[in-house]
């Protein structure tokens, strides 16, 4: 059995496991795929994010010894990565949602071993690979990983990776808290803020489950309200994030990225939302962007489909391009 202890030479590494009313069977899974790591050094720290009364009593139960379990109001996922985040005392971190494992035993000593090696202040590992060809596998700096992961397709999750705390002590502002699609807000501004990044394409410490029953699953006109308005929040701040500027190349990946979100934010919104009550404030948000900053492309298929449709947005705006796209998803 997993037992939390710091070794001789090791660092600790903080696992956060926010947990907002998970079946059981996940949780089971989660927590046995921590307990069963090998690394020596370990810290876990359970986010009871609000639970009920249910959910919190088997965590009461079931953390033990070993996991330090923290309770706070319900506030959402970014909330309650930010809350234990606060709470540990790990050299780095790891972020585990609650209905998700931990792909092997070795999976936290394979991203420490490779941040203590290189000083790395990210480890990222193989799921953020899936589907790409390329990517990088050297240690960079984090600008320069940024804009390899935005030419090759690299996921912006922030799973399977590993996070010095010294880089988010130098971020200062963590995950933003209401927003769905927070690691896609966050990972660019880590990697930002990041003076080595290290690729592990061939190790994947992470593995997903596809529960039905969560947001990036969910119907409901609410969700697809959140969705559609984190997409336009990370496309609106993204073009407006003067960061990125110092660089020309990673300036117009990041705008041919911000514009993707949006119009992915446009197809959810023509599908089903056109007429609800959340329409006016997702027309609020559309205006707010900036869509002149998208340049042709023809790196691929929907960097030059996303041009087109911008084009379209712009000559008829945007209450007449939702209204066509809603004609043509019927």
């Amino acid at each position: 059995m997993f037992s939390a202890r710091r070794g001789r030479m090791s660092k600790i590494v903080s696992i956060i496991i926010p947990v907002y009313n998970t079946p059981y069977e996940y949780l089971e899974a989660c927590f046995s795929s921590v307990r069963a790591q090998n690394y020596p050094s370990i810290e876990v720290v359970v986010v009871d994010d609000g639970s009920g009364a249910n959910t919190a009593s088997w965590l009461e139960a079931e953390s033990g010894d070993d996991f330090k379990l923290v309770r706070k109001e319900n506030g959402g996922l970014s909330d309650a990565r930010n809350f234990g985040i606060a709470r540990c005392c790990g050299d780095y971190i790891y972020l585990l949602d609650s209905d998700d494992e931990l792909a092997f035993d070795g999976a936290i000593a394979a991203l420490a071993e490779a941040a203590e090696s290189t000083d790395a202040d990210m480890v990222v590992g193989a799921y953020h690979y899936e589907g790409v060809s390329g990517g990088p596998q050297r240690v960079l700096n984090g600008p320069e990983w940024l804009k390899e992961c935005l030419s090759s397709g690299v996921s912006f999750s922030a799973a399977d990776q590993l996070y010095s705390r010294e880089l988010l002590l130098r971020m200062g502002t963590l995950f933003r808290i209401g927003l769905v699609h927070e690691d896609e807000e966050f990972t660019p501004r880590a990697l930002m803020a990041s003076r080595a990044v290290v690729g592990l394409p061939g190790v994947k410490t992470y593995a997903r489950s596809e529960r039905e029953g969560s947001i990036t699953k969910s119907v409901t006109a609410k969700s697809r309200f959140k969705r559609c308005e984190g997409k336009f929040i990370v496309a609106r701040d993204t073009l407006e994030d003067g960061r990125y500027s110092a660089d020309p190349e990673l300036r117009r990946l990041m705008d041919r990225r911000a514009l993707s979100f949006a119009n992915m934010a446009f197809r959810e919104w023509a599908e089903g939302l056109c007429g609800s009550e959340y329409e006016q404030t997702l027309f609020e948000l559309a205006v707010q962007i900036d869509y002149s900053r998208l340049r042709f492309s023809l790196a691929n298929a929907r960097a030059l489909r996303n041009w087109i449709c911008m084009r379209l947005l712009r000559t008829v705006g945007v209450r007449r391009y939702v209204n066509l796209l809603n004609h043509v998803c019927r």
